[in-house]
């Protein structure tokens, strides 16, 4: 097999391990033709956990090490959010040895035999124009537009190996989660039509189009995860359950109710008796569990952070806001601090006489964890001063999906495990007003819309997602800590 003798050639260049061929091996009738293609574009299209990622770094390492001195490329739409994405699924795939091949300053691994597989993303395109692959393949293609798709298309044009031996052929592998019907994708493959070639614009059938089938790779679905995606709702499912391409319309928070979702302090006393706020000082009991969210910005679009607290039966408060315009990192990060110690001193003061003062409760905040956006400049200025934060699982759909069902009240429930203290912001950004701009999470959640069926098809605006425009407290407050939270126990599925 092609893959094989490639792997056994990279092997045989380097120290490094031979891989089990039971990793090598496709698993899956999709993706043993995503290996063998050789039309200019592919298109797999799948719902998730069917190895679509697995597939394109395979097919990279097969191209890689059959013609040495080629050029490969793997990418997303953004770049830094590969560090925790697709990247991890190339170390579960490769030899541990091959760390040493990696160039961190370059973000590309450089084999023996004189090829260089890249990591980049479509975000900052000028640093892809004028590269040239043999191949490349492009995760979770349904983000980038088609202004992006073009730039990428025109970067697989690398004729000969560095060594001046042609190269047999060239290929861009898009790896699709369904999205939207008016979609570029959409209108350029056809993926309702099933498997099979497509014609380009001269007639040449030089695409084609892969299917991942219903039950392709089940048995590495944990039971949770599984169940989770089988009794997910509306287009999500459709989606990511089904491997639908449809379209969505109208809010996207439809069941968001400012008499449910909003709550006072009064009323967060008599759910959980013994456990008023009013008696440490209006915070949360140092006991419970807080969770702290962040979304860049600077003017045009708001800096947006909060916090929530846990309350012992699931339920989370959303107890502290922060949403300005005008404000540096360096600002950010002083109220930040003040307003944390600011809490911990007002919960020092309320300590019953009866509890220790040497009570590890009072030590300090009982953070469990931070996330942010994956800005790495802003995370290093914060952690600089002491705010360390993890980097978000910022997978749109999917996180759209957690807080649509914590804002639902459950069986066996009283009121939604996501709540929003009333009064929780801390201080109203006037410019936020004057633009007629939300200034707090509560003011952007009906706000929050998918974009129309007309806004999916123009130019330059490709996805069918909600509409990039007052969703910031939304990321960082809601979206960021809420499906990292989701995710952070979860087993991956890295196929």
């Amino acid at each position: 097999m092609l893959l094989l003798a490639a792997m056994t050639l990279l092997s045989s260049l380097t120290s490094a391990p031979a891989l089990p061929a039971k990793e090598l091996r496709p698993r899956t009738e999709a993706q043993r033709v995503i290996l063998s293609a050789r039309e200019r574009e592919l298109c797999f299209t799948a719902k998730k956990g069917v190895g679509k990622s697995w597939g394109g770094w395979v097919s990279l390492i097969d191209y890689a090490g059959v013609y040495p001195g080629s050029r490969v490329l793997m990418c997303r739409e953004e770049r830094a959010s590969m560090d925790n994405t697709t990247l991890p699924v190339l170390w579960e795939i490769v030899p541990r040895d091959w760390r040493s091949c990696w160039r961190e300053g370059k973000s590309m691994l450089v084999l023996p035999n004189g090829s260089e597989i890249h990591v980049d993303g479509l975000d900052r395109p000028e640093r892809m124009q004028g590269s040239r692959y043999g191949k490349a393949a492009c995760d979770q293609a349904e983000d980038i537009s088609f202004d992006q798709f073009q730039i990428l298309n025109g970067c697989v044009g690398q004729h000969q190996t560095s060594f001046g031996e042609p190269l047999p052929y060239r290929q861009l592998l898009l790896m699709f989660n369904p999205s939207h019907t008016d979609h570029w994708a959409y209108q350029r493959y056809q993926p309702d039509l099933g498997d099979g070639l497509r014609p380009d614009e001269n007639g040449r059938m030089t695409r084609r189009v892969v299917h991942a089938q219903m039950e392709d790779l089940a048995d590495l679905m944990t039971p949770d995860y599984r169940y989770s995606l089988e009794t997910s709702h509306g287009v999500f499912r459709r989606r990511m359950w089904l491997g639908e391409w449809c379209s969505a319309e109208g809010q996207v928070f439809d069941c968001w109710d400012h008499r449910i979702h909003l709550v006072d302090l009064e009323t967060i006393a008599r759910r959980h008796p013994g456990c008023d706020w009013r008696a440490w000082g209006g915070y949360p009991p140092p006991e419970w569990p807080r969770y702290f969210g962040i979304d860049f910005g600077y003017e045009p679009d708001p800096f947006a952070a909060g916090w929530w607290a846990e309350a012992p039966d699931g339920t989370r408060y959303l107890y502290r806001q922060l949403c300005h315009l005008r404000r540096t990192i360096e600002q950010q990060a002083e109220q930040i601090l003040a307003l944390e110690a600011e809490e911990l001193n007002a919960l020092r003061a309320a300590r019953p006489d009866e509890i220790p003062e040497t009570d590890p409760r009072f030590e300090s905040l009982n953070l469990s964890g931070r996330w942010s956006d994956h800005h790495r400049g802003e995370r290093a200025m914060l952690a600089a001063r002491g705010i360390h934060t993890q980097p978000a699982n910022k997978d749109i759909l999917a996180s759209i999906q957690t807080v649509l069902g914590e804002l639902k009240i459950r069986a066996g429930r009283a009121w939604p495990a996501l709540q929003v203290v009333k009064g929780s912001l801390v201080d109203m950004d006037r410019d936020l007003r004057a633009q007629g701009k939300p200034t707090c999470l509560e003011e952007e959640m009906t706000g929050y819309i998918w974009r129309s069926t007309r806004e999916g098809s123009m130019g330059g605006i490709s996805r069918q997602l909600p509409r990039q425009l007052n969703d910031h407290c939304i990321d960082g407050m809601v979206r960021y800590p809420f499906h990292s939270l989701a995710t952070r126990a979860a087993v991956g599925v890295w196929t």
